[in-house]
C-alpha cells in the first residue's frame, strides 16, 4: 500500500515550520508537536535559511503535486530539489555515492 504523499508533504511543511518557528525562539515549542529533542536536533542541524528554502521548495510542491505524473514522483521530485539547491548561491550538494568515493 503506498503512502499517501500529500499528507506527507502537508507533515513535512508543517514540520519545517515548526523548525523555523524555534529558530526564531525556542519558547515557540509547545507539547502538541511531539518529541522535543528530536525537534531540537533538527532546529540545530539545519540553517535558517536552509529551513526556509526547503519549506519553500515543499509548498510550491505541494501546488505541483497534482501536476505531476503520479503522486511519489512529485514528492520524490520535491526531496530531490531539497537536495540539490541551496541558498549558499546555488551550489549542488555532493550526491551520496560520490561522497562515499563510490563511481
Amino acid at each position: 500500500m503506498a503512502p499517501d504523499f500529500s499528507a506527507l508533504m502537508k507533515d513535512m511543511l508543517m514540520l519545517l515550520h515548526r523548525v523555523a518557528l524555534m529558530q526564531a525562539t525556542q519558547d515557540a515549542w509547545q507539547p502538541c508537536w511531539g518529541d522535543q529533542q528530536r525537534l531540537q536536533g533538527l532546529v540545530t542541524c539545519l540553517s535558517p535559511e536552509d529551513t526556509q528554502l526547503y519549506y519553500q521548495i515543499a509548498l510550491a510542491g505541494q501546488r505541483d503535486l497534482p501536476l505531476a505524473p503520479d503522486a511519489q514522483s512529485g514528492f520524490e521530485m520535491v526531496l530531490l530539489r531539497m537536495l540539490t539547491f541551496r541558498p549558499d548561491g546555488g551550489t549542488a550538494a555532493t550526491p551520496p555515492s560520490a561522497a562515499a568515493g563510490n563511481p
